[in-house]
């Protein structure tokens, strides 16, 4: 998703269980305030979406354009929707 905006939250649920979920900003990989860990060995970050609720994927400074990639390893993600601040 190609957006401008200083904050990124979005609305989802894992349905059964929790989702491995990687998040990327601009093809790097960030933290959100998803429950994660982290591959020592490669770097690679993956998060879990489980509860309902709100999730803060990116928490930026200022306002600025930047592509955001989600990827879900697991089926079961129920998006509901994206709000930006």
């Amino acid at each position: 998703f190609r957006y401008r905006a200083k904050d990124v939250y979005f609305v989802a649920s894992g349905g059964e269980g929790a989702v491995a979920t990687r998040v990327f900003l601009d093809g790097k990989p960030i933290l959100s305030d998803m429950r994660s860990y982290a591959e020592e060995d490669t770097g690679e970050i993956t998060q879990f979406i489980d509860l309902d609720g709100l999730y803060r994927l990116v928490s930026g400074e200022t306002m600025e354009e930047h592509v955001l990639e989600i990827i879900f390893d697991d089926a079961g993600v129920r998006a509901f929707t994206f709000t930006f601040g």
